[in-house]
């Protein structure tokens, strides 16, 4: 896979990555080796239930959005 500076962490802040495998698209396609890239915050409780997941968008970056 080809390294963009763009998406280090130190221009969108702390991630974690979680690789998909080959993605399988709804018209076909497959986005081959796909990952995921994840920033968590906070401590999860013992009941797992305080999680709030906040979706970005295509080169969305958590960093502009103060939780870093």
């Amino acid at each position: 896979m080809l390294e963009n500076v763009f998406y280090s962490q130190e221009k969108h802040g702390p991630y974690k990555l979680f690789n998909l495998g080959s993605f399988e698209l709804e018209e076909g396609g497959i986005i081959p080796d796909c990952r995921l890239a994840y920033a968590t915050h906070g401590k999860l409780n013992e009941k797992k239930d305080n999680v709030v997941i906040v979706p970005t968008w295509f080169s969305g970056r958590a960093k502009i959005m103060n939780l870093t």
